[in-house]
């Protein structure tokens, strides 16, 4: 099965279990988001990393099976959505209805002429893979921080690139969930190699700041001394943090939970003129992507 329509039916999969659990405990106001959430994956993910396949260009069998997941999908999401936007979710069954119907196929969720009468889709737990979704959630962060790295750089996608490095400090659990997506990295952001490392500090500095509605209550009029105490930690206090969960600052034991990590590029990867260029969002579990600019003859004869 290929990855992307392993990952389109998995995620199809928790978004039924969670519009059932939502609309049972008559939550619906939790639901409308979740729903244009899939849909904005299904867009502009799925359909963009599988336009080729869609089209026909990797042979009759991907074509098929690409066609099928995309179908089996969009039928599904209309029954879905029809309790919340009834006239768009029969125009779609209806398309779709008359484009994929055969009359000879009686057990077909198709045969009723309205997606009113049909039931909620029943749930499909065999199909959820919540590991690999998280994985696919980390090939986007990663195509998203490294098109974010090309922008500040002004280096257009058409034009390729050596490598990017993806940095993360538990490096081997993400190598092993994004190796089977690298191809998708590589040809979104046109990087030759997709490395990877686990040596944060050579690409960032972690900074600390106290949670002031959590301390402050817990702390009183001892709270200021501790938050500058807190801002004063070093990088290597900061990740020991991270690692244990616990520090003890101005005879004070504070929790992960009680502290605000971030991280912040390191100044020369900023540099508007260096061979790298780096993007992260800073939080506490966050990728840094760093791609190389160089380009030699090479890169730029095949960009041209």
């Amino acid at each position: 099965l290929n990855p992307m329509d392993h990952w389109l039916q998995s995620a199809l999969g928790s978004l039924i279990a969670f519009v059932r659990t939502e609309m049972d405990a008559y939550r619906l106001y939790t639901v409308v988001p979740k729903l244009l959430a899939f849909i904005d994956q299904l867009t502009n993910w799925y359909v963009r990393l599988n336009r080729a396949r869609l089209k026909g260009a990797h042979g009759e069998n991907h074509w098929r099976t690409s066609l099928a997941t995309l179908a089996d999908v969009l039928v599904t999401l209309s029954r879905l959505m029809s309790p919340f936007t009834p006239f768009f979710a029969e125009y779609s069954y209806s398309a779709l209805r008359n484009l994929l119907y055969s009359s000879e196929d009686k057990n077909s969720e198709l045969v009723e002429e309205s997606v009113h009468f049909l039931l909620r889709p029943e749930l499909r737990d065999e199909d959820v893979d919540a590991s690999f979704e998280q994985a696919v959630a980390r090939m986007q962060e990663v195509i998203t921080l490294g098109r974010i790295a090309r922008d500040r750089r002004n280096l257009p996608v058409k034009s390729p690139l050596k490598s990017i490095v993806v940095v993360h400090r538990d490096i081997e659990t993400i190598e092993a969930s994004l190796k089977p997506l690298e191809e998708y990295i590589a040809r979104e952001l046109n990087v030759r190699k997709v490395c990877y490392s686990g040596a944060m500090q050579d690409f960032v500095n972690l900074k600390a700041d106290a949670d002031g509605k959590v301390l402050g209550k817990r702390l009183g009029k001892s709270f200021a001394a501790v938050h500058s105490a807190v801002r004063n930690l070093s990088h290597e206090e900061v990740e020991t943090l991270e690692q244990s969960g616990r520090i003890e600052v101005n005879g004070v034991e504070l929790t992960a939970e009680e502290i605000k990590i971030s991280r912040e590029l390191k100044p020369e990867l900023s540099s508007v003129d260096g061979p790298l260029e780096a993007a992260t969002y800073g939080g506490r579990d966050g990728v840094v992507a760093v791609l190389s600019t160089e380009q030699d003859d090479e890169l730029m004869e095949e960009g041209s």
